[in-house]
């Protein structure tokens, strides 16, 4: 029986999340990895990046985990970035057959100013 569906386990801090993909939504996952990166990346103000970062983990882990990540992250915007980042990273590394995808660690984030 061929396998139906990919389960991404990811801990952070203290709470442990499941995302489920299903194989007829990888196509899906594959480009809003695509877009979610790029929309980080391009954020040219700090209260984009924050809306940009809620709205995307709450819709890789649900409704509400923002606020349980970002305090794991001690509310930090840095590290809640990065965990965006290993999310991205978790997610492709499961739909991308046979490739593993880099995303930018905190260290390569860290560099870039973004203006107010």
């Amino acid at each position: 029986m061929a396998k139906t569906m990919e389960k991404v386990d990811i801990a952070i801090g203290e709470h442990e999340f499941v995302i489920t993909i299903k194989n007829k939504e990888i196509e899906a996952y594959k480009d809003l990895i695509n877009k979610v990166n790029i929309s980080l990346q391009q954020a040219t103000a700090f209260k984009e990046s924050i809306e940009l970062l809620k709205d995307n983990i709450e819709l890789f882990l649900g409704e509400g985990t923002f606020e349980k990540v970002f305090s794991s992250c001690e509310y930090s915007m840095l590290k809640t970035m990065n965990i965006m980042f290993v999310i991205l990273e978790a997610v492709g590394n499961k739909i991308f057959e046979d490739e593993t995808v880099e995303i930018p660690t905190e260290e390569m984030v860290e560099g870039e100013i973004l203006p107010e």
